[in-house]
This record gives C-alpha cells, sequence and structure tokens, in this order.
C-alpha cells in the first residue's frame, strides 16, 4: 500500500526548509514568527513519518536489505552535502553576512573569525540525516521491542477509552523531554564531553520516532491519529502559552524542563492535525504531488546553497529584506525543482549523490 498522503505531507515539510531557512537572510518579528512555527511542529511529524515508513520498509525487505537501502538513501548524499555543498553554502554565507570580500580558497583554508555574523554550522540543513542514520539502525530492534505494545495499547483503551491517544501524547512528550536531559545531564557527563546539537536532537526526536513505528504496527491508532483531537490541541496550546510566560518571568531547570515537555506535547497535537490534513487533501495520489514528493528531497539537499546564491546576486538590486528573501526563496523552489527535473532525476550518477537511488539492483 502506497501512502500517498504522508509521502505529499514529508514533502511538504521538507520544502518548508525553504521558507525557514530564507529567514536566515534578515532578522525580524516576521522571520522569528516563521521559525518559532516551524519549531513547534515540523521536525517532530517529519520524525513520525519516518519512523512509519522505516517500519514499513523493514517490513517489506527485512532487516537486511533495510538496512542497506536505508544507508545507501541516508549515507551518500549526506556525504556528497558535507563534503561538496555545506562548504559552498557557508561561504556564501560568510559573504552575504560579513561582506569581507574573500575568496572561496581563502575561506576554507583560514578559520572563520571569532563573532561572525550568519547561521555557519558544518552540517546546515543535513543534521536530520544523522538521526536517521542511526534510527534505521534500531529499527528492526525497535519494531520487535514494540511487538508487546498491543497489549498494553488494550490495556490503556480499557483504562481510559477514547483518551487512550492523548495518553500517548502524553508519553511521548514526557519521553522527549526525558531524553534530552538524559542526554545533556547524565550521558555527557559520565563520559565527559559537552552536549552537541546533533546528539541532543537524535535523543529528543527518538520517541517521535519510535511513535511513528507504533502507527505502522497498529493501523487502528494510525486511524485514529488522523482525526483531530481539537480539545487536547487547544489545551497544549494553552498550557504552552502559560509555561513560555512563566518562564519569561521565573528562571529554572524545573521551568525549562516543563517548557522542553509541553512543545513536545504541543507537537504531537500539530502532528495529529497535519496527519488529518494530509489525510483529507493529499490522498489522491495525483501526478504533481508524486513528482513533488520525489523532487522534495533535490530540493531540500541544494536549498541551502542557492538562497544564498540568489541572496547575493539579488542583493545589491533589492534593497528591502523581505522582498529578497522572498524572491531568492521562489528562485530557489523553481530552480532546484528544476534540477531535479532536468538533470537529476535522469542522471544515475546525480540520482545517486543528492537522492540517494541507486542504479544497481539492490
Amino acid at each position: 500500500m502506497r501512502y500517498f498522503h504522508l509521502d505529499s505531507l514529508r514533502s511538504f515539510l521538507m520544502m518548508y526548509g525553504i521558507i525557514l531557512h530564507s529567514t536566515t537572510l534578515g532578522s525580524s518579528l516576521v522571520y522569528a514568527s516563521i521559525q518559532y512555527a516551524s519549531g513547534l511542529v515540523r521536525m517532530e511529524a517529519f520524525f513520525i513519518i519516518s519512523g512509519f515508513l522505516s517500519a514499513l520498509t523493514f517490513c517489506r525487505y527485512g532487516s537486511r536489505k533495510m538496512l542497506q537501502k536505508r544507508i545507501v538513501r541516508i549515507g551518500i548524499p549526506l556525504c556528497f552535502g558535507l563534503v561538496l555543498l555545506n562548504p559552498l553554502a557557508n561561504y556564501l554565507v560568510y559573504s552575504f553576512h560579513n561582506s569581507t570580500g574573500e575568496s572561496l580558497l581563502t575561506y576554507l583554508l583560514h578559520p572563520v573569525p571569532a563573532g561572525a555574523e550568519g547561521p555557519m554550522v558544518w552540517h546546515l540543513q543535513l543534521w536530520f540525516l544523522f538521526p536517521l542514520l542511526v534510527y534505521a539502525l534500531i529499527t528492526p530492534f525497535a519494531h520487535r521491542a514494540l511487538a508487546d505494545l498491543e497489549n498494553l495499547a488494550a490495556s490503556w483503551r480499557r483504562i481510559f477509552g477514547s483518551y487512550t491517544l492523548s495518553m500517548f501524547f502524553l508519553m511521548i512528550a514526557v519521553c522527549a523531554a526525558g531524553f534530552r536531559v538524559f542526554y545533556t545531564q547524565l550521558l555527557c557527563k559520565l563520559i565527559d564531553i559537552e552536549p552537541g546539537f546533533i546528539g541532543r536532537e537524535t535523543f529528543y526526536y527518538l520517541p517521535f520516532f519510535l511513535f511513528g513505528i507504533v502507527l505502522y504496527r497498529y493501523k487502528n491508532l494510525l486511524e485514529e491519529f488522523q482525526t483531530p483531537k481539537w480539545s487536547v490541541l487547544l489545551i497544549s496550546l494553552t498550557l504552552l502559552g502559560g509555561v513560555e510566560y512563566l518562564a519569561t518571568v521565573q528562571d529554572g531547570a524545573v521551568i525549562k524542563l516543563c517548557l522542553l515537555a509541553v512543545r513536545a506535547l504541543v507537537a504531537m497535537t500539530l502532528s495529529n492535525l497535519l496527519f488529518f490534513l494530509a489525510k483529507r487533501y493529499l490522498s489522491s495520489g495525483s501526478s504533481f504531488f508524486r513528482f513533488m514528493s520525489d523532487a522534495s528531497y533535490s530540493v531540500y539537499m541544494l536549498h541551502y546553497l542557492f538562497i544564498y546564491v540568489f541572496a547575493m546576486l539579488l542583493a545589491q538590486h533589492v534593497a528591502n529584506n523581505y522582498v529578497l528573501a522572498s524572491c531568492a526563496g521562489a528562485l530557489t523552489l523553481l530552480t532546484t525543482i528544476a534540477l531535479h527535473r532536468h538533470l537529476i532525476s535522469g542522471n544515475r550518477y546525480l540520482a545517486l549523490l543528492v537522492n540517494g537511488k541507486p542504479w544497481w539492483k539492490e
């Protein structure tokens, strides 16, 4: 069975990266609002879908072939992006925000000066591929370990009735907060390292990925998850507003932990809403949505580089930063889709490097 609506939702979440990363061209309340909205649900929903599709691949091909497919699909584009795309993108980011006039070679051979402006990190938008590689390795074990969850779900249904899914939301929220605390406050201190962004996010998003596996195993729960829980959504958003207000007037570890858990709860309820909307409006499997789903990987891999290519080209001609970001984003979307359609998808080497699609028989 092909879950067209989940493919379409995943492609939308990936392509939203163009809007999100176009906001790095400047700083304003509008840009901050776009970033805040993305931080509420985007990656959580993406990892739920990833867990669902990983479980599907595991059940279809078995452990060994699933791992081979996932390593090629994720690992090769990751290496390609880190070696070729991101150094160029970071150079353009540095040049745009600092206007130093340095050559690419000078930038690559010398460390970036302290205090340089711009979102320059070595992984840029590709960070999520590291958790996906880790999750691929644990998928066979997680799928088998969750086999007993059916009994737990049945027990919960007898106890909580129509609130069973809400209890799953609460459990995921508590686990997400707990996993991050475990990583930052226990694991890193135990092995004496500084908490890193990728490790922190890998632990945080793991419960969402595992929930995706649960949704694949128990289709009744999937159907329930694709029905909106309006009251739970309203309660979670109200809690978020209250805890965020408390965080502004009182600092402390307890408040931070509560905020992390409540944000995870909001992510679950908003993911529930996104799944409902996708099932309702994106289930047709039309040729347009199939193409956009296929192109989304290329768009995501290339978009950060092209946002700054167009920003550099337009900066001297466009004074308004909102117009600049909008034009750079729109041109990036059109260019990356065209590159996928006319260059990447038809070339077996580029399809492997950018999309992780091998030309050999797996």
